[in-house]
């Protein structure tokens, strides 16, 4: 029988946690006072007397980027404590991005959801152009979902390490708090001895340019938050799956080959060898840990391990989603291993920081995610049957 289900930390909260519980319950009772305010915001101040003066807005808004200028009143810039909160999503088209953005606008807490395009807000194109842009935004939280999961070396490092370095030059030229949370990568701690739970003071040592460049972006993020005033967190994401990601996961490729081979008829797929072992964490548990670490109260740490917290053979997975599907085919192992999780045979998150910092557990079961990565599957275009599919290692494409 296989594990199915993520592993729950057990543990007593510690003091700082039961603090936050406490003001979330205060919060709580305040809730329909500010719900009423929040009904009749408006661009500029509320007239004495508690009126409306002005159109009413009500519910969250995905906003375009044209449509953020910043108005006489000077409202805009807004604290983690108010119940209205302006998170900006880089990289909500991508796979693990457009969770966190659902996830975004699902929060009571968030009142607008910004998710511009890679045309209207490029990394690549400089930090005056990305403050202009940040500076109509105004954003009060950053969740960094962007990142690329192969290429060259001086790619990989552009894409996370050059990303963040010019983000954060962005960022500390608007004048005031700003939290960052960026999606990091499990590949930042390199080989881990067999069987254990790594934690987050466990050393780093990449072996691949890709897993190093996640690496020079944490310590930036690091770097900066110890000196203000943005106030990061690296979240390690260890091997994300769920729906849309038929990209960049190897479930989701795997289902997509099974679906090619039931529709062709063919009785064999193609994987590179199976014999690692993931901690797989579905993608919506991603995107509520991302949520968490923005609007926790007080600075969050450093880095934070998001995964289910128990490993799982890879070609059990595969297996399992093979008798999800109804398929009795042969399933090859011998296309070419990936180069990002090169030396790496097992991984498994210990979780109990992400507990006890930021409230966070995973919720979504194995069976969960390949229920939905199956269902998913039926929607995305054909594979090439011939291609090969990686073992999972990581994060977001977008």
């Amino acid at each position: 029988m296989l594990p199915l289900h993520g592993a729950v930390a057990r543990h007593r909260a510690p003091e700082r946690l039961r603090r936050g519980q406490l003001l979330l319950r205060r919060a709580a009772s305040h809730a329909p006072a500010r719900a009423a305010r929040r009904r009749c915001r408006t661009l500029g101040p509320v007239p004495a007397g508690g009126g409306c003066g002005g159109p009413r807005h009500t519910g969250r808004r995905d906003l375009p980027l044209g449509a953020l200028q910043r108005n006489s009143t000077g409202v805009g810039a807004r604290s983690l404590g108010d119940t209205v909160t302006r998170v900006l999503v880089l990289g909500a088209h991508g796979f693990l991005g457009s969770h966190v953005a659902t996830a975004a606008r699902s929060e009571p807490s968030v009142d607008e959801v910004l998710t511009p395009t890679r045309t209207e807000l490029d990394l690549d194109a400089g930090v005056q152009p990305i403050s202009q842009s940040l500076d109509r935004m105004a954003p009060d939280v950053v969740l960094m979902c962007t990142g690329r999961l192969d290429g060259t070396a001086s790619e990989l490092v552009a894409a996370h390490a050059g990303a963040v370095a010019t983000l954060l030059d962005a960022l500390g030229g608007l004048g005031r708090p700003v939290r960052l949370v960026r999606l990091g990568s499990a590949g930042e701690y390199g080989p881990v001895t067999w069987g254990e739970s790594v934690r987050e003071t466990h050393a780093t040592w990449p072996v691949t340019a890709y897993g190093a460049s996640h690496l020079a972006a944490t310590h930036l993020l690091r770097a900066a938050s110890l000196r203000g005033p943005v106030s990061g967190t690296t979240l390690r994401v260890f091997n994300p799956v769920g729906a849309g990601g038929h990209g960049p996961s190897l479930v989701g490729q795997v289902a997509a080959r099974i679906r090619n081979a039931q529709v062709e008829g063919a009785d064999e797929i193609v994987t590179a060898p199976l014999t690692t072992w993931r901690d797989l964490v579905d993608a919506e548990d991603v995107a509520s840990a991302a949520i968490a670490a923005a609007l926790v109260p007080g600075p969050p740490p450093a880095v934070v391990n998001i995964g289910s917290g128990r490993a799982i053979a890879v070609r059990e997975v595969v297996t399992l989603l093979a008798e999800l599907a109804g398929w009795r085919g042969t399933i090859r192992e011998d296309g070419p291993a990936p180069s990002r999780s090169a030396g790496v045979g097992w991984m498994q998150a210990d979780i109990a920081l992400a507990a006890e910092s930021l409230g966070w557990t995973p919720r979504r079961t194995l069976l969960d995610s390949l229920r939905e990565i199956w269902a998913d599957s039926h929607h995305q275009p054909a594979a090439a049957t011939s291609a090969s599919i990686a073992s999972p290692h990581q994060k977001d494409a977008s």
